[in-house]
């Protein structure tokens, strides 16, 4: 059954062609991914500050932090995908 159904997704996506990127377009990709990932570095850093004022619970600052986390995560991979 497993196999049935890898082969089923896996015809699917044969099936279709990547695209394919000019290198000024792929520079684009990098910079603005490399962008979107410092900018989630900024953030992280000000929710870290900012909960010190005590106006947060813990589970929102954990909550923000694991999404900022995730987030410069997928930017980083991007980034480093399109570079």
């Amino acid at each position: 059954m497993k196999k049935l159904v890898l082969n089923y997704f896996y015809e699917k996506i044969k099936k279709h062609d990547l695209p394919t990127y000019t290198n000024e377009e792929e520079k684009f990709h990098w910079i603005s991914h490399f962008i979107g990932l410092v900018l989630g570095v900024i953030f992280f850093v000000l929710i870290i500050l900012f909960s010190k004022d005590k106006t947060f619970t813990f589970l929102q600052v954990a909550s923000l932090l694991f999404y900022l986390f995730t987030l410069m995560l997928l930017y980083f991979a991007s980034a480093f995908y399109h570079y």
